[in-house]
């Protein structure tokens, strides 16, 4: 008699996942996932600030048209989220979403470089939204999965180096916009998306077979089913509000610097490195130090963070408590990522593991950062200022909320069990 058909696809996977052992390191392994995440967030780091630059700039769309194309893609990505996931659970390999969604990133890039019609740069715009934000869940969750081994880098260590490469994104841009224009943004988005490509392409093969055979109706039903879970529930909507609460801050932090508080350039633009260096510095030296912290607590920790960061810049305060209150992005945005992570991970394991990223990027943090953006720009038309900063505080208390209600959860769930 034969092997039964699960005996069988397991002895394959192993089969598999020998070769590729043997092909490629534990170590070899990690450092090809923490490269091309690398290469992706530096990618990332230039498209999220720099992108409208471009569109005005380039492409000749107007502010009302700019701010469509990204409300339209929010809610795509609602909707393709979860879609994105049940397609790619059926896949063989796990590198095959990045190498999809990596390769329509850079052949829609290559195509606006041709200067045409408005409404194809939209549609290549909107695909661009879709396709680099559903990036983020594949690549996450293989850098968690990959990363974390006796050999290689500590997960921390391997998130700081993209949060870095996030950094070299931005500034880099910046200098290659002042030597070279705005022509220069498109350039960079596509040779670090052909890098990461690359990357992805270079990764070690991971079969996958807990869908396998599965219909697509029923791997959906499976992924939207993730969030009937309450500890997922809690968690994917604590973490995504705490996050959406940054949106004033990203939106209109320069603006109030430079034209309430009359800070140079050279100010601001030190200021907000100084809360991304803060981040690194924590995922490369704290965050692996911190594996007793339980996930609740990162996210709880991080909400509490953020009730005084932004009640904090409510006040107009001077650089002297403007530096501890960007340090503390160490702990909104890092705190609550890592939390979020490390839940996601303990909850799912590998095998569900980016599809729960994606469940909870597109459900639960798309939405959060939609409606939060919303907010700020109601707030700021209102002539708030710095004081638009509360309303952040609101949100961030409704997370905060969410994220106790997870910890008595956990608290309660570990008292039970002993």
């Amino acid at each position: 008699m034969g092997e039964p058909p699960s005996t069988s696809l397991m002895a394959m996977a192993a089969r598999a996942d020998n070769g590729g052992t043997t092909r490629h390191s534990v170590a070899s392994t990690a450092w090809r996932a923490t490269a091309t995440v690398s290469a992706y967030y530096a990618l990332f780091g230039a498209y999220i600030p720099w992108l409208s630059r471009w569109m005005e700039d380039v492409a000749g769309l107007s502010g009302p048209v700019i701010g469509l194309v990204f409300t339209v893609s929010t809610l795509a990505r609602i909707l393709l989220g979860p879609l994105t996931s049940a397609w790619a659970e059926g896949r063989r390999d796990r590198r095959t979403p990045i190498l999809v969604l990596g390769s329509v990133t850079l052949l829609a890039f290559l195509a606006l470089v041709p200067r045409g019609a408005v409404v194809k740069d939209l549609l290549l715009l909107l695909v661009t939204q879709v396709t680099v934000w559903g990036l983020i869940a594949f690549l996450e969750a293989a850098l968690f999965r990959l990363t974390g081994k006796a050999e290689g880098p500590a997960y921390g260590v391997a998130r700081g180096l993209a949060s870095f490469a996030f950094i070299l994104g931005n500034f880099g841009v910046g200098l290659l916009i002042d030597r070279f224009g705005s022509g220069a943004i498109l350039v960079w988005m596509i040779a670090t998306s052909a890098l990461m490509l690359a990357g992805g392409a270079a990764m070690t093969p991971e079969p996958q077979v807990a869908s396998k055979g599965q219909p697509f109706a029923a791997r959906l039903a499976e992924g939207l089913g993730l969030l009937r879970r309450p500890a997922f529930f809690l968690l994917a909507f604590a973490a995504g509000i705490i996050q959406g609460a940054h949106q004033y801050y990203y939106i209109f932090s320069n603006l109030i610097w430079r034209e309430a508080q009359g800070f140079s350039g050279t100010v601001i633009g030190s200021l907000q490195a100084l809360g991304v260096f803060a981040e690194v510095l924590f995922l490369m030296f704290v965050a692996g130090r911190m594996e007793r912290i339980s996930p609740a607590m990162l996210v709880a920790l991080g909400a509490a963070a953020s009730l005084v960061r932004w009640t904090g810049l409510a006040l107009e305060p001077g650089i002297a408590l403007l530096v501890p209150l960007q340090i503390l992005h160490a702990m909104t945005f890092a705190f609550t990522f890592l939390g979020t992570m490390r839940g996601i991970q303990e909850l799912w394991g590998d095998a569900r593991g980016a599809t729960a990223q994606m469940i909870y990027q597109s459900l639960a943090n798309a939405p959060a950062t939609a409606a939060a953006s919303y907010a700020a720009g109601l707030l700021y038309g209102a002539g708030l200022g710095a004081r638009g900063y509360l309303g952040m505080s609101a949100i961030a208390g409704l997370g905060a909320l969410l994220a106790l209600l997870l910890l008595l959860r956990e608290r309660r769930a570990r008292a039970a069990g002993g």
